[in-house]
């Protein structure tokens, strides 16, 4: 199995600076806002669809659609190979097993007996065309740049050649899979819980695929109700025009859903970066220690993202099987250890500004650079926050115009950190690609144990985890039933959602 997700002994990391730890603690998780779960009523209503918005003027194809709204809509059409459960572990879905032959070759049979939803039989042509589609799309292009190549291999298994070793490969692997004869349509055939039906006046709903195996759901079929606007799709549930959303929302706009919600866990990590070039004053080891300690993450999480977020206490998703090995920051400030690494330092911040640079489009990362600049100047250090238009922020970061900057990244589903540490990483701002981090993290993904990689970066801390926003699920008040969306699957346990009698 891969090592991203083995249960991992207890970790003592050695040689790491001693005030690192003084602060460490577990994370808790965050309070959803509503949860609801009752009992099915002696007999739930069948006949009533379910109302979801979509955008019309977008298509319904995964690899053609550009809206969350229709983006989201491929999670009850199309089944994938694998499926992420709550804790970012890769579960079967159309994979039957898999096996890495050697670092860079993954080996997946999928399951014998899938078929589509007009009952032709899943084939090894569907899953490649799926990947070639999906290697070309905007959405997924990303997520599979890891995996080179695709091809069949003896009997119903794919041959996975990746681009680099990665014993996490297996949660790439969750790209829907279209029939290849219609991998170009706008509502394409699917294996999923649902097909698209189109009536002759061009309404669009989702209706139970009976050729789903052990797929019994009260809801029998989803309409489809053509919303754009994510304002307009928050309103469209407590107006009753709609009964249930998925937000993957920022700042303010959280507040505007007025309906039950539930938070649901996503990857995207906002951070604190560094500048670590001799010429700036964060290539001192101990002042890097000394923010990070400084900071509290909790209050970040419920001031600048009004809860929506949870506390990064450790280098990866607290929600993913990763964080219990790497949990190495703490969820509140440490004031005075904080102060004792600036005097270890031996820096004069008497003599340096800090500064900080945030884009000011996003209201929630001006919040936290408020917060980040009130606890740093609480322990000594003399802050400039600069708010900057997005294309002034992004070139300050190419000209090292920074000492701390503070950035967002939706993480892929392997929780791939070479962004930041290969030089032509995305995120590669001010972090030394040689460096100890680096080094280990591409130990430990060519097969080495993930303690020396959490070790060197507690020691060496390039950049600073702060929060990891969440997700929401809004619904109306007329759908009953434990609402369990799950990253990628919003919809995960539908088929015990209920209208009541």
């Amino acid at each position: 199995m891969p090592k991203c997700f083995k249960k991992i002994t207890a970790l003592f990391l050695a040689g790491v600076i001693a005030l690192s730890f003084a602060a460490c603690s577990s994370g808790g998780e965050s309070e959803e806002d509503t949860t609801v779960s009752t009992q099915p009523a002696d007999t739930p209503k069948s006949d009533t669809p379910l109302r979801i918005s979509y955008t019309k003027s977008d298509s319904l194809n995964p690899y053609k659609a550009e809206t969350q709204n229709n983006i989201v809509i491929a999670d009850l059409v199309f089944d994938t190979l694998f499926r992420l459960d709550e804790t970012f572990s890769p579960i079967l879905e159309l994979a039957g097993s898999y096996e890495f032959t050697d670092a860079t070759t993954l080996n997946v049979t999928y399951r014998s007996g899938a078929v589509f939803s007009d009952g032709s039989a899943l084939q090894s042509g569907d899953i490649l065309a799926s990947f070639e589609a999906a290697k070309d799309s905007p959405i997924y292009s990303g997520t599979l740049s890891g995996i080179r190549s695709a091809s069949a291999g003896a009997g119903s298994t794919i041959v996975f050649e990746l681009a680099y070793a990665n014993p996490n490969a297996a949660s790439l692997l969750t790209f829907p899979i279209l029939k290849a004869s219609e991998i170009d349509s706008d509502l394409p055939l699917g294996s999923g819980r649902y097909a698209f039906d189109e009536d002759d006046s061009g309404n669009i709903t989702l209706v139970q695929n009976t050729k789903k195996e052990d797929f019994e759901p009260f809801i029998q079929s989803i309409r489809l109700v053509n919303i754009a606007s994510s304002e307009s799709i928050a309103n469209g549930i407590s107006i009753d025009n709609i009964d249930y959303a998925f937000f993957s929302l920022d700042d303010e706009d959280a507040k505007s859903i007025k309906s039950q919600t539930k938070q649901v866990n996503i990857n995207n990590l906002v951070y604190l970066g560094f500048n670590t070039a001799s010429s700036s004053i964060m290539s001192n080891v101990a002042l890097r220690q000394a923010v990070s300690l400084a900071i509290s993450r909790d209050t970040i999480a419920k001031s600048a993202y009004h809860g929506y977020a949870l506390a990064a206490t450790s280098i990866f998703n607290p929600a993913c099987t990763l964080a219990e090995v790497s949990a190495i920051f703490a969820e509140d400030s440490n004031a005075s250890a904080a102060q004792q690494a600036i005097t270890q330092s031996g820096a004069d911040l008497n003599k340096n500004t800090v500064r900080l640079i945030v884009n000011r489009e996003n209201a929630s990362r001006t919040a936290a650079a408020t917060v980040i600049e009130t606890a740093l100047e609480a322990v000594g250090f003399t802050v400039d926050v600069r708010q900057l238009s997005y294309s002034d922020y992004t070139q300050a970061l190419e000209k090292g115009q920074y000492e701390l900057y503070l950035g967002e990244t939706k993480l892929s589903d392997d929780m791939c950190l070479y962004p930041f540490f290969q030089k032509d990483g995305a995120l590669h701002y001010g972090i030394n690609e040689n460096g100890a981090s680096a080094k280990a993290y591409a130990s430990y993904m060519g097969g080495s144990e993930i303690e020396t990689f959490v070790s060197e970066f507690a020691s060496e801390m390039p950049f600073v985890p702060l929060v990891y926003r969440r997700g929401i699920i809004g619904y109306s008040k007329d759908l009953h039933g434990d609402m369990q969306g799950i990253y990628k699957n919003y919809f995960s346990n539908i088929e015990e959602w209920y209208f009541e009698d």
